[in-house]
């Protein structure tokens, strides 16, 4: 694939990163990206630059991000917790759900935060405060990989869109790329 210099050594770095990662959410124009190995959330910029590879160190295993308006949500499966923190990184609370088997997913969706587990087969629902509302929302699902919350299923036009967005940067790619 024929890219500028810049971006694609930026795409490469975040490429790499996301090898490692397990959970990604967006949010305040940046992106979250958990890092099993290191125990680490990053935050990074859209072209794949770090702003803080380490903006939340020390955890065991982060599995699943989720963000809300104002705080992000960790779901962690080796401690079977919840933690929520605000975006600079500093703690709300590490233990915001505890006991739980095995977390591997976290959603938000206005005020409630959803929990999906990976062997149960189960989702749960919580307030952004970790006040549960339903601890079997649903159940009987088999093995889970994660949850995620739709917020609007984009109509025709939008697809309409997508897709002339789409022809122009290929248009542009060709142009750029010229071969001979």
């Amino acid at each position: 694939m024929c890219l500028p210099a810049f971006i694609s050594t930026h795409l490469r770095q975040l490429l790499a990163l996301l090898a490692l990662t397990l959970g990604v959410t967006v949010s305040h124009g940046q992106i979250f990206i958990s890092n099993f190995s290191n125990g680490t959330i990053g935050e990074y910029n859209f072209d794949g630059t770090a702003v803080n590879a380490q903006l939340i160190s020390g955890l065991s295993g982060p599995w699943s991000l989720a963000a809300s308006s104002n705080n992000l949500f960790v779901a962690t499966q080796s401690t079977g917790t919840v933690a929520k923190y605000n975006f600079d990184g500093t703690v709300v609370n590490t233990n915001l759900i505890t006991g739980l088997d095995r977390p591997n997913g976290v959603a938000v969706f206005g005020s409630d935060l959803f929990v999906s587990f990976v062997d149960s087969g189960y989702i749960s629902l919580y307030t952004l405060e970790g006040v549960p509302l339903n601890t079997l929302l649903v159940s009987g699902l088999g093995q889970l990989s994660g949850i995620t919350v739709v917020t609007a299923i984009p109509e025709p036009a939008s697809y309409a869109a997508l897709f002339g967005a789409s022809i122009l940067s290929l248009t542009l790619l060709r142009r750029f790329c010229k071969v001979g």
